[in-house]
């Protein structure tokens, strides 16, 4: 039983400890908060926290993995409503929703690689959760696609690596921030670059 209730304890206090943050980092922005107001905010020990998460970078990937889970969960209820419908407008559908999230989280993408540098960690989105289930998720589409004869691939597999590689969270950072493209700008590019030359868009991709 005791065992069982450290258990439990653990659950609660990271949750706990995540729902403060994303309040804190949501109201004053991740950098503007330190590791001990979190503690403090949350109501426990800098031990406790320190145990979980050794600094803001772990902590943020945690807040980032649970805001994939739901965009899993969500793409994957929309895929099965739509599994008659037209494939063009189910991979319009998870990319743009994929570039939402990535929008969504860049701020605490950016402390995460930033966190990842300090450390000497090389990059890891090529083996992540997200990339498979993104890989998978795309490469099925594209495959239905040729299937209906609307695209002719000679390497699916590549072309799959080559759209995820297009809007990876380093590169749609380095687009947003240093190039200053929008959201869109970045999307109707994807469009134009790597879809329009190959299938034909339905007219409304928004």
């Amino acid at each position: 039983m005791a065992v069982r209730k450290e258990r439990q304890d653990a659950i609660e206090n990271r949750k706990l400890i995540l729902e403060t943050a994303h309040v804190l980092f949501q109201k004053h922005g991740v950098d503007n908060v330190s590791m001990q107001e979190i503690a403090q905010t949350a109501g426990v020990g800098k031990g406790t926290l320190y145990r979980r998460y050794k600094d803001k970078g772990d902590l943020c990937s945690d807040l980032v993995q649970k805001r994939f889970l739901h965009f899993k969960e969500q793409l994957s209820a929309y895929l099965d409503d739509m599994e008659n419908g037209s494939p063009i407008a189910q991979l319009q559908k998870v990319l743009r929703e994929y570039v939402n999230m990535v929008e969504e989280l860049s701020k605490w993408l950016k402390v995460i690689q930033a966190y990842d540098c300090l450390k000497g960690r090389s990059a890891t989105y090529f083996h992540s959760e997200p990339y498979v289930f993104m890989y998978k998720t795309i490469h099925s589409l594209l495959k239905e696609i040729e299937r209906q004869g609307l695209i002719e691939l000679t390497d699916l597999s590549y072309t799959t690596d080559v759209f995820l590689a297009a809007i990876s969270p380093d590169f749609y950072l380095y687009q947003r921030q240093e190039k200053g493209y929008s959201q869109d700008d970045i999307l109707e590019r994807f469009y134009s670059l790597l879809l329009e030359p190959f299938i034909k868009l339905d007219q409304n991709k928004k």
